[in-house]
């Protein structure tokens, strides 16, 4: 990754890099979208706008979409995910998530694995 400045990446075109980088078959980037995402973890949330990538489900989706089959290099968001809906409030979590699966997009946004 240390062709790529760490700079390079950030919340506004992390999603786009994993794109091309999946599209070219570029592993580095993917790989420092991916260390993007887990050094700024704490950033993910069930407020973030859906089509954000700072939204979880939107972030389960990228890592469904662009893990070559679960194998995100170093990007553990996915296990963070699990360990915050534990410790949150159930009826909080159920209130978020029920905002977000009524939102217009969230069927075409979301992926289906990711779907709740």
């Amino acid at each position: 990754m240390s062709a790529y400045p760490l700079e390079l990446v950030n919340w506004d075109n992390v999603e786009d890099l994993m794109h091309l980088a999946d599209k070219y078959d570029m592993p580095v980037v993917g790989a420092a979208c991916w260390d993007y995402i887990s050094r700024n973890k704490e950033s993910l949330t069930l407020d973030a706008p859906l089509t954000s990538p700072k939204n979880l489900l939107r972030a389960a989706t990228l890592y469904d979409q662009y893990s070559s089959g679960g194998n995100a290099p170093g990007c553990t968001c996915v296990s963070w995910q699990q360990q915050q809906w534990r410790a949150a409030a159930p009826r909080e979590v159920a209130t978020k998530l029920r905002a977000l699966v009524k939102d217009e997009h969230y069927t075409t946004i979301i992926s289906s694995a990711v779907q709740v």
